[in-house]
Formats: structure tokens, C-alpha cells, sequence
């Protein structure tokens, strides 16, 4: 019997894919910043880091911050700096934390990480 090689594909296991994310959205933050100045570059995670719902935005927050610190000790452009914001998993609490966010410096915004709260705060 002939045995063809073939090439399967490594799907991310389910604790990385937190890493996964982290790491698209710091391309993106990468991509932004290198027009930017040496002015540190501001990435907000609006997620919920308590509640019912911080099961999801725990390691989603874990996985930005180690993305951040990797990517700033590489020193290969400005400095990112990482902004974290608990939503509570609550509908209010998210559109509120969406209006403090379009107020301040943030230049990229990974989350919301639930549908409630994306419900509310995308408009915004």
C-alpha cells in the first residue's frame, strides 16, 4: 500500500486560540503604529473579567498581554501600551466603557468579547 504525504492542518488548540486573536489584532496595532510617532501606541480590550462571562474574557486578556509584552521587548517600533477594560459581561457597562474608549487615545480595539455587550458597543 502507497502512503501519500499529505499536509493536515494544525488547528489551534483550544487555549491558544486566545493567542491566536492577541496576536492578529497586535499585526494590526503593528501595521498602525509603524506610521505612527514614537508615541506609545493604545490598544483597548474592552472584555468581561468578571462575572459569568470572564471565562472567555480572561484568557482573552492573558493572550493580548502576553502579545503586548512580546512585541514590546522586541523594540522593533513604538511602544504598545495595553488598556484593559472590564465590562462585566453587562450590556450598559459595555456601551459606557465604548464612549470612554472613543474619547481617549486608543488607536485599535480588540473586543468586545461577548455578543451582549458587542450588541451595545459597536454602535458607539
Amino acid at each position: 500500500m502507497t502512503s501519500h504525504a499529505s499536509h493536515a492542518i494544525a488547528w489551534p488548540r483550544t487555549d491558544s486560540i486566545g493567542a491566536l486573536v492577541a496576536r492578529v489584532w497586535l499585526a494590526i496595532v503593528l501595521l498602525v503604529s509603524a506610521q505612527a510617532t514614537a508615541q506609545a501606541s493604545r490598544v483597548a480590550v474592552p472584555v468581561s473579567l468578571t462575572g459569568i462571562s470572564a471565562v472567555v474574557g480572561i484568557p482573552v486578556m492573558n493572550a493580548a498581554r502576553m502579545a503586548v509584552e512580546e512585541a514590546n521587548a522586541l523594540g522593533n517600533g513604538p511602544p504598545i501600551a495595553l488598556d484593559a477594560y472590564d465590562d462585566r459581561g453587562d450590556a450598559a457597562e459595555a456601551r459606557e466603557i465604548a464612549h470612554r474608549i472613543v474619547a481617549s487615545q486608543t488607536q485599535v480595539v480588540m473586543g468586545p468579547g461577548i455578543t451582549v455587550s458587542a450588541g451595545t458597543a459597536g454602535p458607539v
